[in-house]
Parts: C-alpha cells; structure tokens; sequence
C-alpha cells in the first residue's frame, strides 16, 4: 500500500493519540480476537449489546456526518427521510437521529419538529433493510439465525415506499436546513472532527467484516486493535462515553438479566398483544419476544408498535424531550402508524406469499433457533 492511500485513513499526526487507555483498548481488543470463537455462545442479548457497542465505537472514529450538500447543491427536503432510512440501516436509528438533531434549521417551528419526527420514521423503518440497522429488531431477527446481507431483503419493498412517502411529506414543509454538524466535531480539541475519505473507507470496511464474519466478538475486538494501531483510540472511547447508546445498552443489559423470569409473561403478548408492550418499550420487548416462527409477521407488529410514541425506540427522546412535544408527536404519529401498518401488511400478506418460494430457492430461510435466555 502506497504512503498516500494510507495516508488517507490515518488522521493528521497531531490528532492521534496513543495513552495508558487506548493501549489497554488495544489489548482488550486483541483478546477478543483471540476468543472470537465465544460469540457463537452468545445469547442473542449479548450478542446484540456487543453489535450496539461496535456500531459506536465505528461512529467514534469515522465522524461520518449527516450529509446536506451533493455536488455542491443543498439537499432537498423530500430526501432527508430516505437518507435517514439508508444510513439507519448500516448504524442504528439512535446514531442518525443524533446527527438528525445537530442539523441547522431556519423556518416554521411546527415544521422543523414535523422534519425530525419525519426523520425518525423514517430511520426506525429504514434501519430493517439490514439485520443490524435496529435495536428493537435485532435481537428478534438474531434468534432466526438471520445474520447475512440479504436477511432483511424481503422487507426493503414497502420500506421503499413507506420512506418515497414521508419524502413527500418532508418536501411540503417550510424550513431550510443550513448544515449538520459531525458528531462530536469539538472545535479547537485534539479530537478529530471532520470525516475524510479514510473515514468512509474504514465504515466501509467494517461493515463488510460484520457481513462476512457474522462474529460481534471478532469485529468488535479488530475495531479496537485497529482504532489503538491509527491512533484513533481516544476518538472511539470519547464517543462511547459520552453519546452511543448508553440507555439503550442499559436497557438490553436489564432484559438480559431478567430474561428468565419475564420470558413466561411475555408468552402471553402473542401476535398484535405485542403491541402493548413494544409501543411503551421496543428494545426490551425486541429482546424478550415470544417469537412463534413467522418471522415476517413479527416484523409486522414490532415495527409498526415503535412509531407509536418517542419512548418506545428511545432515540425519540434526543429530539422531543417534553410531554407537549411528545403530544404532538402522537398526533403525527398515529396517521403515519397507519400507513406503514397498511403497506408492510399489504406486501406481506398480499405480494409476498407468492414470492416467498422462489426467493427461499435461493437463499437460506429465516428459522427460529434461539431464546433470549439461552
């Protein structure tokens, strides 16, 4: 490899950093890799609590921004929900709507508030496209062994229109978005703050590992040697303390401990009962579903129950921190609900049943081979 291409993913010299705590990072990492072959003994908590953990930490040294400019031409507004959608699929929804939140926003009060709940629609649904794109659906997909790249296939269809949809609302709003900022981009610190080509090549890369090796513990534990080796180390641990998903690793780490108590009460929110409890808290009720073996359906109920209210993903509380917002977020929420109730329904009861054999010809089939406590 040429200086200048490795040039490209290290940051400038005087922002790398090398300490007691990025070398203890680097040795955590590289026993991780040593015992990579433990991840495949995970419970699907465990192994969702460790992906939350590396999908940070990736964040932490990549500074990848929510983008507002192409070709030197601002953004439209009917694109920022699709955007959303996409980047959620490859980092969970709390990361997008992070960035979502550091946007610039001149205009309609009402407006920008409809532009950010429109933005968190879109990222809760658009994270299915991929396996890890969602917290809430993680776990769920994980116990139907679903870790590979066309796993979440099947549901991109009425993602696509339920995001083209929500573009067109986002499009009739009056504001203007003047910039986002990176995530952690502190001014005037040793810290990086704007991505670079090398930043896109190394999320690029990760995420191709994650794809291919389907092993949490092995990605995990290669980010960590690989962020202590760049320098990039102090990027990855400042991120993770302070603005990951800290709550929401709380929360898995709370449903992994009471997985075996809470399972048999679970068993009794069935079907749509699971609505009941997705709609207060998805995370937990992601980890804890009493999955039946129609995989599809379940994506149905737990997907549509998360739009409901800004608790129930959690990312919601980022952008909507008191009750007259979280009013006024059920009221554009209900009617949206509906709609991707009605779409998502409509595909997989409608179209997919007979897609459903030609696609599993060629590709392995989603089966239920795991339990949260297990």
């Amino acid at each position: 490899m040429s200086t200048n291409i490795l040039s490209s993913f290290l940051p400038e010299e005087h922002l790398r950093i090398y300490n007691l705590e990025t070398l203890l990072l680097g040795i955590t990492g590289a026993v991780m890799i040593a015992l990579r072959d433990n991840a495949h003994h995970f419970s699907v908590v465990a192994e969702t609590i460790v992906l939350v953990i590396f999908l940070g930490g990736l964040m932490g040294i990549t500074r990848i921004p929510f983008p507002s400019r192409a070709f030197g031409k601002p953004i439209p507004l009917f694109a920022y929900p699709i955007i959303s959608g996409f980047i959620s699929g490859f980092m969970d929804s709390f990361l997008v709507l992070l960035m979502v939140g550091m946007a610039n926003l001149e205009g309609d009060k009402k407006d920008q508030f409809k532009f950010r709940a429109y933005n968190m629609f879109g990222a809760l649904i658009g994270g299915l496209i991929t396996y890890f794109g969602e917290v809430y659906m993680l776990p769920l997909a994980l116990k139907y062994g679903m870790r590979y790249w066309h796993s979440m296939t099947p549901v991109i269809p009425p993602v696509i229109v339920f995001l083209i949809f929500l573009g067109r609302l986002c499009s009739r709003l009056k504001i203007e978005v003047t910039g986002v900022k990176s995530i952690g981009g502190d001014e005037g610190s040793d810290r990086k703050s704007i991505a670079d080509s090398g930043d896109y090549l190394e999320f690029a890369a990760a995420i191709v590992l994650l794809l291919a090796s389907h092993n949490v513990l092995l990605c995990l534990g290669v980010l960590f040697v690989y962020s202590f080796i760049t320098g990039q180390g102090e990027d990855l641990i400042h991120v993770m303390k302070t603005e990951t998903e800290v709550a929401v690793m709380l929360l898995l780490v709370i449903a992994w401990f009471i997985a075996v108590p809470i399972e048999p009460m679970m068993a009794h929110f069935q079907g749509w009962l699971a609505f009941i409890p997705a709609s207060i808290n998805g995370v937990i009720t992601g980890a804890l579903y009493p999955a039946t073996g129609v995989i599809w359906r379940e994506v149905h109920i737990l997907s549509t129950a998360v739009l409901l209210t800004p608790v129930s993903s959690l990312v919601g509380v980022m952008l909507f921190k008191n009750a007259s917002d979280w009013a006024y977020y059920v009221k554009l929420s209900v009617p949206i609900m509906v709609v991707w109730f009605l779409l998502c329904g409509a595909w997989f009861y409608g179209a997919w049943p007979h897609i459903d054999e030609g696609f599993y010809s060629v590709f392995s089939r989603p089966e239920l081979t795991a339990t949260v406590s297990h």
